[in-house]
């Protein structure tokens, strides 16, 4: 439960949340949605509308972060529904009950209301899936070492040297956690994170969560060289991008576009290994 509660003040505390909050306030403050530019004064307005965008991002945030984390749903589809669901359920009646405070009356109906609350979770979601898809793509030429492929065999002949032939053991081996993995989620180590009694592998093919202890998990990481930065946060070395503070707290700013907390105990070693 505590790293879904970091996750989610790490999402909701970023800049690209506050720069969102402080737009779509700004904007709802003086456009007026749903009426409220006839019902309210504009001082009204300005203080109405970014107290409702801010608990809407608060609760989107939260059920994201629960649908990802306690649920484990990171694939687009069911995550997207499974968001989606919730979204409909929590938010429809904040909205049927709202309303008459911006408008006077309810003028859209429940199930209008939960039309648009479809489209805007799905919008959403397809529109983070897309971003994330695309800094993945990004991570394997910023310099990322990836989980070697096997080498091709050469043709054995009369005239090879037999010895030229590479075996099993001469060739670079994964390290043990991603052999963990179906084949097709394997992929260069990125970082890990414990949850509960779990643990996520992100690589550069996406994020895998199996059973397994956080210290059990940074134990098999070899060859890769990464640092623990968290009691429950481990990162390779080569997937870091910098450092950055955010509210006040330490965080490492990862070539995928992920955003990893540093808690105060692991600052001396992170600054040791000549990151920032």
């Amino acid at each position: 439960m505590h790293g879904c509660l970091e996750e989610w003040k790490a999402m909701v505390s970023s800049r690209k949340a506050v720069m969102t909050w402080a737009i779509l306030a700004a904007a709802t403050g003086f456009t007026g949605p749903f009426g409220s530019y006839a019902h309210m004064p504009l001082a009204t307005r300005l203080v109405y509308w970014p107290l409702v965008v801010a608990a809407v991002i608060l609760l989107g945030s939260g059920v994201r972060v629960f649908v990802h984390c306690k649920l484990g749903l990171r694939s687009f589809w069911r995550g997207a529904v499974a968001v989606m669901v919730l979204n409909v359920l929590v938010f429809v009646p904040l909205l049927v009950l709202l309303s008459p405070l911006a408008t006077g009356a309810i003028v859209p109906s429940a199930i209008e209301f939960a039309g648009f609350v479809i489209a805007g979770s799905l919008g959403i979601s397809a529109l983070r899936w897309t971003l994330g898809i695309d800094a993945r793509k990004a991570v394997p030429t910023a310099g990322l070492s990836s989980v070697p492929a096997a080498a091709p065999m050469p043709v054995v002949g009369p005239g090879s040297d037999p010895d030229a032939v590479p075996t099993p053991e001469d060739r670079p081996q994964p390290p043990r956690l991603i052999t963990r993995l179906p084949e097709r989620e394997r992929g260069a180590l990125l970082r890990i994170s414990g949850r509960n009694h779990h643990v996520e592998i992100h690589t550069e093919r996406g994020t895998s969560r199996i059973l397994l202890r956080f210290s059990d998990a940074v134990a098999e990481t070899a060859p890769v060289e990464g640092l623990e930065v968290h009691r429950s946060h481990w990162v390779a070395l080569s997937s870091v991008k910098g450092v950055a503070t955010r509210s006040g707290k330490t965080v490492l700013v990862m070539l995928d576009g992920a955003e990893v907390p540093v808690s105060r105990n692991y600052r001396e070693a992170v600054a040791s290994a000549g990151i920032g």
